[in-house]
């Protein structure tokens, strides 16, 4: 699994991120080996900074959906200056195809329109676009329900990409900005997840990835997501712990559980998360730069740590730090175990009723 941190930021912050980090991570080069911006939204200088680091740093265009779904943006305005930008463009690595994203307050109606809208994207967008920038396509996948997800799976299959993109979670917080797991949108995920392992598709979750949501995406089957959290929070004090979430380290949010020195200390040393970036805890309490790259560290570090860690373990450590994630996680494992039973199930049961001749033949040699 990847993490692609959103930089779609100030250049001047881009530029400030990337100067702490070459004096602190001393040969390390371009702090970002992935990394997810918005060509709309993009500030001067980001795309060209990417550009040049193209050799060490895969990109993602994103669309701008978070734009449409809070109606700064409309939806065939978006089109047309996307097939422009990605024209322009074509070196970036996946081009994510425009998109009508759902919130949990749309009514039936309202979800029925905007996926038919996300679906006329699937067959207009891709038309006059060259042969070599559709694979690198990026389709995203919406839905409320089981049904609506694998339509609208088969549908973006059709765009003939090397990848799909899950837009399924459940929105809460102002104007249904943030992404969020409950039960049903996790199952959801983890279908769309097994359809693309099947059609041997990578896919990519939009716009979650805080330090327990990871753990449960990573044993989704989840190869890669983008987030623009470990930014973010941290300009409101708040820092990333592995598999616990945020905690604030400057008193200046209330809605987040506040430490003293000593307790992230600690919770440092308890969760096994040690960076240069929170190495003086009085710098990372004054400088919002030193605690974004804290948190992107923690993020990739528990990215690559989740890789060769049994799923026992990992539910463990999110009992200890995080309880209600360590329940996703289990049922994630368990709805996933259910699906592929099923699916190798009804597997069999077609094999049977082939006729014994066509179940023993061997394929031709070409």
């Amino acid at each position: 699994m990847e993490f692609y941190p959103s930089l779609t930021i100030n250049r001047c912050h881009l530029e400030r991120l990337c100067e702490i980090w070459a004096m602190r991570r001393k040969g390390d080069g371009f702090p970002f080996p992935c990394a997810i911006v918005s060509p709309l939204f993009a500030r001067n200088g980001i795309i060209e900074r990417l550009y040049a680091n193209r050799e060490q740093c895969k990109v993602i265009f994103d669309s701008g959906g978070f734009h449409i779904q809070q109606g700064r943006l409309d939806l065939l305005s978006a089109s047309r200056r996307l097939r422009s930008a990605y024209q322009e463009h074509s070196w970036a690595d996946r081009f994510a195809l425009p998109d009508a994203p759902i919130t949990s307050l749309d009514s039936r109606g309202a979800i029925k329109q905007k996926l038919a809208s996300t679906r006329r994207q699937y067959r207009i967008f891709p038309a006059g676009l060259s042969g070599a920038l559709r694979p690198k396509l990026l389709p995203v996948v919406h839905g409320t329900t089981p049904e609506e997800v694998c339509w609208s799976a088969l549908a973006a299959r059709s765009v003939g990409s090397k990848s799909l993109g899950f837009g399924g979670f459940a929105t809460s917080g102002p104007n249904s900005g943030v992404n969020s797991f409950t039960p049903g949108s996790l199952q959801l995920l983890i279908q769309f997840a097994v359809r693309c392992a099947e059609w041997k598709l990578d896919n990519h979750v939009f716009g979650i990835g805080g330090p327990a949501a990871i753990v449960v995406l990573h044993y989704a089957g989840v190869t890669t997501f983008d987030s623009a959290g470990w930014i973010r929070t941290a300009a409101y004090g708040n820092v990333y712990l592995p598999f616990l979430g945020a905690v604030n380290i400057t008193g200046g949010a209330v809605s987040r559980r506040c430490v003293t020195r000593r307790e992230f200390s600690k919770l440092c040393k308890t969760s096994g998360h040690a960076c240069v970036f929170c190495a003086d805890v009085s710098m990372l309490m004054r400088s919002w730069p030193h605690r974004a790259l804290h948190n992107y560290c923690t993020i990739a570090h528990t990215t690559r740590e989740l890789d060769g860690m049994p799923p026992e373990l990992a539910i463990e450590k999110l009992r200890a730090f995080n309880p209600r994630f360590a329940g996703y996680l289990e049922l994630v494992l368990a709805e996933r175990a259910r699906l592929l039973r099923t699916r190798a199930s009804r597997g069999s049961a077609a094999a049977l009723r082939k006729p014994a001749a066509e179940r023993e033949s061997r394929p031709r040699p070409r």
